[in-house]
């Protein structure tokens, strides 16, 4: 448990808001009100990671999901959830899509099933587990229960890598031996983020993207050359990565903050993390979803 010097002074760090609801729930405040596209909606702030969703990020859902929903069907699938966040962009938008999200954590699943039951939303159905190439277990390593950054890759986040004090072990699903169950209908998009995963992610849901071709949106994060080991085998699994997608027969494209997309050949890592998003589109449909972004 960290210390009460370390709690000031995270406290001290976070922006105003973050601390102010952190001594909302300290005082017994179980729930407040957010605003996603105009939508208002309940946070379970007394549920670990309830904190993280008071204020929208990643904003650029909100104009790129009101431009793929209509382009698309079948179910929206979330691989890394954590605590909700992309749920509530979906949910601000269309209230029936189905929605089927995969989050290893306990804590953050904590949070998005009381997400879920606050706000009665329907067609929703999460998984206490990884997805992977392979069914079994595994570690993932996080600064605390409901981390956005947390990895199963021990080095992934470089410097950050030693706060991250937290082992997990986790349950891992494989999507291809699920297609009978939670992947037996249409699957529209699929969003993944997982911290250096996403290959592996990628080759256990080979059937799902074989049968209904669904866009994807994909976080990479920017890793620099520096010359060390680290840094070679994240850019190996990069470059592995981008093989696969294309592949996969998609093209891809850099999510830009103000979501307008961007034609690239591979992920870039001369930028910073909010350009790290990326959307794949499927060969055959790509003059289409382009056309939709002007």
């Amino acid at each position: 448990m960290p210390s009460l010097f370390k709690r000031v002074a995270f406290l001290w760090r976070a922006p105003r808001w973050y601390s102010w609801h952190l001594l909302l729930r300290k005082f017994g405040v179980r729930r407040v009100q957010t605003e996603r596209d105009g939508k208002t909606f309940v946070v379970p702030l007394s549920s670990p990671g309830g904190v993280q969703l008071v204020r929208p990020f990643e904003s650029w859902w909100g104009p790129l999901l009101r431009k793929l929903l209509p382009a698309t069907t079948g179910t929206f699938v979330d691989v890394g959830a954590n605590v909700g966040q992309t749920l509530l962009w979906l949910r601000s938008m269309d209230e029936d899509r189905p929605w089927l999200g995969f989050e290893p954590s306990e804590n953050s699943c904590r949070t998005v099933r009381a997400l879920i039951e606050c706000n009665s939303f329907r067609n929703t159905e999460l998984i206490e587990a990884g997805l992977s190439d392979a069914a079994g277990s595994g570690v993932l390593y996080a600064g605390g229960g409901t981390d956005s950054s947390a990895t199963m890759i021990r080095d992934f986040s470089g410097e950050l890598a030693s706060q991250q004090e937290l082992a997990m072990q986790v349950r891992l699903l494989c999507a291809a031996e699920l297609m009978d169950q939670q992947f037996a209908a249409q699957v529209g998009i699929v969003k993944i983020d997982v911290e250096g995963m996403e290959l592996e992610v990628l080759r256990g849901l080979q059937p799902v993207f074989e049968r209904d071709r669904p866009i994807l949106i994909v976080e990479v994060i920017p890793t620099p050359d520096d010359g060390s080991d680290r840094s070679r085998r994240m850019l190996q699994r990069q470059e592995d990565l981008t093989s696969y997608v294309h592949s996969m027969r998609y093209r891809l494209a850099q999510i830009q903050p103000d979501a307008r997309l961007l034609d690239v050949d591979a992920p870039r890592n001369d930028v910073g993390l909010e350009w790290s998003n990326y959307c794949a589109m499927p060969d055959e449909r790509y003059e289409e979803i382009r056309a939709l972004f002007g």
